[in-house]
Order: structure tokens, then sequence, then C-alpha cells
């Protein structure tokens, strides 16, 4: 459940994986040094978790690069609380449904960059503060209470559609 952040990464998923008796399904340590490189594969299933008060992927460690994929297409990341949290780390995201959660939230300088995939149904579709960056291309971000929260952070978007949220750019 919890990876050991100073070792490069390569997860696929084979099967559904919903906890609820944890903090996070992934989770990098803070305190470690160095930089790693985790790539998950969804590979059609769901990742998901029903804590309240943690993400379902929870990311705080400087120089950790995580790239999310689905190779298959159906493959999604759902839960309780929120989707990816990542702090002062990079994330990608490609060909994604995320939804009835906080779907991405990033702070403290964070890189994330997000393509072909749909964020729907979330209280934030897409939160950035606290100095981070956002790419968002050719993704459907709708149905959110805040499609694409910004607080003292930078985001481009292009190609994509923002509707029928709250607040589509908040």
């Amino acid at each position: 459940k919890y990876l050991d952040a100073n070792v490069a990464h390569d997860i696929v998923l084979y099967a559904d994986i919903n906890e609820s008796d944890v903090a996070a399904v992934f989770y990098t340590w803070k305190n470690n040094t160095g930089s790693t490189e985790i790539t998950i594969d969804l590979n059609g299933y769901e990742l998901s978790c029903t804590s309240d008060s943690y993400g379902t992927l929870f990311i705080t460690k400087k120089g950790t690069a995580v790239t999310i994929i689905d190779s298959v297409g159906s493959g999604k990341i759902s839960g309780e609380f929120a989707g990816v949290v990542i702090e002062n780390a990079s994330l990608t995201i490609d060909g994604l449904t995320i939804s009835g959660i906080r779907a991405v939230d990033a702070y403290s300088g964070s890189t994330v960059t997000i393509s072909g995939s749909t964020i729907s149904g979330n209280i934030y579709g897409v939160g950035v503060t606290q100095s981070s960056t956002v790419t968002i291309h050719d993704s459907n971000i709708s149905g959110n209470n805040y499609g694409v929260y910004i607080d003292n952070s930078i985001a481009t978007i292009s190609g994509s559609t923002i509707s029928g949220n709250g607040y589509g750019i908040y």
C-alpha cells in the first residue's frame, strides 16, 4: 500500500483496488531524499479510497515524478476525499476518468500535466495552489463545483472543454 519513494516503480493494476481502512492507496514519504519516478497503469481498472481524510494517491516527496495512464481506456480514479493529492512533486495524467471527489489537488510548487482525460462530478476538478503549475490539454472538465481552481499559481489550458461547472475557472 505504501511505496518506498527512493525506488523507481512501474505499477500495473490487474484488478480494482478499493481501500477503506488506510489513509491512501499509494503514498510517497516526504522525508526521503533523491528523486523517484513512478508510473501507474490503471489497465482498465478502478483505483479508489473511501477514507474521508486523505487522497487515493497521496504524493508528498520533492523530486517524485508520477505518471498515471490507462492503457485500456476504461480505468478510473475515485474516492471519498481526493483523487490525487500532490505536494512539491510532478504529476502527469493521461487518458483517465476521475470522478466523485476532489480530482487533483496540487500545492507547494507542484507541476501537473493533464491530457486526454475526463474530470467530472467532483467538488474540485483541478485545484492548483501555492505556486504550482498546471497544463491541461485535450480534456473534458465538467459537472464539478469548481472546474479549475487556481490560487497563486499558473494554469495553461488548450483544446479542452470546461463546461457545466458551478465555477468554470476560479
